[in-house]
Parts: C-alpha cells; structure tokens; sequence
C-alpha cells in the first residue's frame, strides 16, 4: 500500500511538473563560481528522499505557496 501511495506521488509530480510554462532567460550575467552545495547523499535511498523533496518543493513554489507545515507534511507522509 505504501508502494502504491508512493508511486502515485512520483507520479504526480512528475506530471505537475510536465506541464509548465519555460521561462524567458534572463539577459543579466550571473556567476558560475557562486554554486550552492545540496546536501551530503550517501545512498540511493538518501537521493530518492532528497529528489522527493525537491519534487514537492517545486510544485509548492510553482502553485506559489508560500509557507507548509512542516511537521503535519511530515506526519502525513509517515502516516500514507
């Protein structure tokens, strides 16, 4: 069941961001020495985790929501 909820989730994702709209590039220059370093993935596990959350982030920022709570996000992933 898990697998399945899972799944769907991917899923969903993966479609929400299927669908949208390309940006224009912008004509200002920006550095390529200023790279943000993600986090530490030690496993696969920890890339999947860590590709779900981007995953979902990203459809947050799309939908323009600005604020989640974290903890209920969390409770509600453990509880599916």
């Amino acid at each position: 069941m898990k697998y399945r909820i899972l799944l769907a989730c991917v899923l969903f994702s993966m479609m929400a961001n299927a669908q949208t709209k390309s940006k224009p590039k912008s004509t200002t220059a920006k550095s390529t020495t200023a790279k943000t370093q993600g986090p530490v993935l030690k496993n696969a596990l920890d890339s999947f985790s860590y590709a779900m959350g981007m995953s979902v982030g990203s459809f947050c920022n799309q939908q323009n929501i600005k604020s989640v709570n974290t903890s209920m996000l969390l409770k509600g992933l453990g509880d599916g």
